[in-house]
């Protein structure tokens, strides 16, 4: 049987492709020399998916910040199998575990270690979190060196009509996606090179 993500992979392909032709001429750069997350962004300004994940649509207020995020494998989706079909969920409802964001920081940041008793993560430690990743490279980086106010975070959940931040509670990993696109934009100040290895 032909799988069904066929197509869509096939597709996502197409566009970056054409994406990349169109960036290409535009600015008058070779293929090889327009930076991935300019082609990356320009599929996510049109809707488009950089990572099929079945449980965030485009009409999702987290969508953008979920697909830049996981772009950058800070936090990541699960791939699965049903049946003869291979489905990749990122559970943007689900608690904001310890062990999910350690997987994905190991890559980035190792020194970072989010040893604690409890497993959950609060929006309190979520913006600690942020304050430290906003510290690589924060000397060439414009807002990655800033200071991280509360009042930012208020200000985003304000914005997307999410009620008030609370960092006493738990925080869901769609959540914390929101957080760290709008605070730190590490999609945007981490550059990666044609082999998906960040150039920062």
């Amino acid at each position: 049987m032909v799988n069904v993500k066929q197509p869509v992979c096939m597709l996502i392909g197409q566009a970056a492709a054409g994406t990349l032709a169109a960036l290409a001429v535009d600015t008058g750069l070779k293929p090889a020399e327009v930076p991935v997350r300019d082609v990356q962004q320009a599929l996510l300004d049109f809707d488009a998916y950089l990572l099929h994940y079945l449980d965030v649509n485009p009409d999702s207020k987290f969508f953008k910040a979920i697909q830049k995020i996981g772009a950058t494998g800070i936090l990541r989706g699960e791939g699965k199998n049903a049946g003869w079909e291979n489905q990749t969920l990122f559970y943007p409802d689900s608690l904001l575990s310890r062990t999910a964001l350690q997987t994905g920081l190991n890559d980035i940041a190792p020194e970072l270690s989010l040893d604690s008793k409890d497993q959950v993560l609060t929006g309190g430690e979520a913006l600690a979190i942020i304050q430290n990743l906003m510290q690589l490279g924060s000397d060439e980086k414009g807002n990655m060196g800033r200071e991280l106010p509360l009042t930012e975070a208020s200000r985003i959940w304000k914005k997307y009509g999410m009620g008030a931040f609370r960092q006493h509670e738990p925080m869901t990993r769609a959540a914390f996606c929101l957080l760290l696109d709008e605070l730190a934009d590490p999609f945007t100040n981490w550059p990666v090179d044609h082999w998906g290895n960040f150039s920062f």
